[in-house]
C-alpha cells in the first residue's frame, strides 16, 4: 500500500478537525469518498456527522456575513452553524450551483422514478428547503392499452401519488412518448441506416445502445433552459455523479444520504417500491435485459404478457438475446421445466439439450 504524504494526511487532519464529513473531505482534496472513509478507519477516526440543515432565512443571513468579508469561522459563531456547514455551504456558493442559484430558476423539476433514491428525494428537498414546483415521470406504454410495468407497481404508483399529493401537494405528471414500445418494435428503420437495413422493422432492441431508453423515456425528460431537474443519485454513488452539474443536482448527495439511508426513509414513509420487497424487478416486462428468473415468473404469473411477447418474438427479425435465443426458446425450455424434464435451477443446463433429445434428463 503507498504511503500519504505526510502533507497530504495533515490536510486531511485539518478538514476532519473542522468537522468535515467524507464526502466534504473528498470534494476538498478531490478523491472518492470511498478513499476517505479509507483513510479515516485505517487511523481509528470516527464520522462526523453530515451538516445542519440550512433554512432559507438563515441562508440569507448567511449570505449578508459572507458579502461583508465574514470568514467561515465568524459566520459559523454568528450563525450557531456547525464550521463544518458553513465551509460546505460556502463552497457550492462558490461554484454557483447551491440554493440561492438555484431559486433563481424559474422551475425546479422532481425527475421520479418511483425507485427509493427517487422517491427520498422528496425527504432530502424537504430537509434542504429546496424550492419543488413540478414532479414528472416518464411513463412507458408496452401497447396503447397497456403499461409496461408489471400490475403491482402500477398500484404503488397510484398509491405514491396520493401519498405525494397529500404531503406536498404537488400532482405527479405522468408523461409518455408519441412511441409505444409496440409502435416502435414494428416502425421502420430510417432509409439514413445502412443499405441492408433500410426498411426493415425494428424488432427487439439491441442489448447495447437500444432505442428503447432514446425514443419511450428520456427524451421526455428533457429540461429547459431556465429549470433545474432534481435526479435520485444517493451519496455512496460516485460513478454517477458525473451527471451532476448546475442544472442537474442530486439532494441526496448534498444531504449525505446513501442508498441504505434512502431506503429507509421510503420504508418509514409508506414509499417503499414492490420491487425491493418481493421477486419482482423493475422497468418494462418486455425488458431483454431481464434474467432468466425474471422470465419464468412472467410466463407463470402473467400468461397473457408472455403471449404478447411471443407473438412480437415471431415478428422480430433481431433475436431476443444478444446471444441469438428467442423467447420461444425460453418458453420451450420452461415447458420442459413444467413437464420435469430439466430442473429450473439446473447447473448443468445447456441449450443444446433443448435441439437434442437425448439429453433430456428423467427425473
Amino acid at each position: 500500500m503507498t504511503m500519504l504524504p505526510r502533507e497530504e494526511h495533515e490536510r486531511r487532519m485539518v478538514l476532519y478537525r473542522d468537522g468535515l464529513n467524507d464526502r466534504e473531505i473528498a470534494d476538498q482534496v478531490h478523491v472518492t469518498p470511498e478513499a476517505i472513509t479509507f483513510w479515516r478507519k485505517n487511523h481509528g477516526l470516527t464520522a462526523n456527522t453530515p451538516r445542519s440543515k440550512i433554512t432559507p432565512a438563515m441562508e440569507a443571513e448567511m449570505l449578508r456575513m459572507h458579502q461583508d468579508g465574514m470568514s467561515d469561522g465568524q459566520i459559523s459563531q454568528e450563525s450557531g452553524m456547525k464550521k463544518a456547514t458553513v465551509v460546505s455551504w460556502r463552497r457550492i456558493l462558490s461554484r454557483g450551483s447551491g440554493h440561492v442559484a438555484r431559486n433563481e430558476m424559474s422551475e425546479h423539476i422532481l425527475s421520479l422514478s418511483y425507485g427509493k433514491d427517487s422517491l427520498a428525494c422528496l425527504g432530502a428537498i424537504e430537509q434542504l428547503g429546496w424550492p419543488l414546483d413540478r414532479i414528472v415521470h416518464a411513463e412507458v406504454w408496452a401497447t396503447d392499452a397497456i403499461q409496461a410495468d408489471l400490475p403491482p407497481m402500477v398500484e404503488f404508483k397510484a398509491k405514491a401519488d396520493g401519498i405525494i399529493k397529500e404531503r406536498w401537494g404537488i400532482e405527479v405528471e405522468h408523461v409518455r412518448s408519441k412511441w409505444t414500445f409496440e409502435s416502435r418494435f414494428y416502425s421502420k428503420i430510417s432509409e439514413r441506416a445502412k443499405p441492408e437495413y433500410r426498411g426493415r422493422t425494428m424488432g427487439w432492441p439491441l442489448m447495447l445502445g437500444s432505442w428503447c431508453s432514446r425514443d419511450l423515456k428520456i427524451s421526455k425528460l428533457e429540461c429547459g433552459n431556465n429549470c433545474v431537474n432534481y435526479i435520485g443519485i444517493a451519496v455512496d454513488e460516485p460513478n454517477r455523479f458525473g451527471q451532476l452539474s448546475n442544472k442537474t443536482v442530486s439532494p441526496l448527495v448534498e444531504t449525505g444520504w446513501d442508498e441504505a439511508y434512502c431506503r429507509q426513509w421510503c420504508e418509514e414513509n409508506g414509499l417503499l417500491s414492490p420491487i425491493y420487497t418481493s421477486s419482482m424487478r423493475g422497468g418494462c416486462w418486455f425488458c431483454p435485459k431481464q434474467p432468466t428468473n425474471q422470465l419464468r415468473l412472467l410466463r407463470k404469473n402473467y400468461p397473457d404478457l408472455w403471449a404478447l411477447m411471443l407473438k412480437w418474438d415471431k415478428d422480430s427479425p433481431v433475436t431476443f438475446k444478444a446471444d441469438g435465443h428467442t423467447v420461444h426458446d425460453f418458453d420451450r425450455r420452461f415447458q420442459l421445466e413444467d413437464e420435469g424434464l430439466i430442473y429450473p435451477d439446473d447447473k448443468v443446463f445447456r441449450w443444446n439439450m433443448l435441439e437434442e433429445e437425448l439429453n433430456y434428463r428423467w427425473f
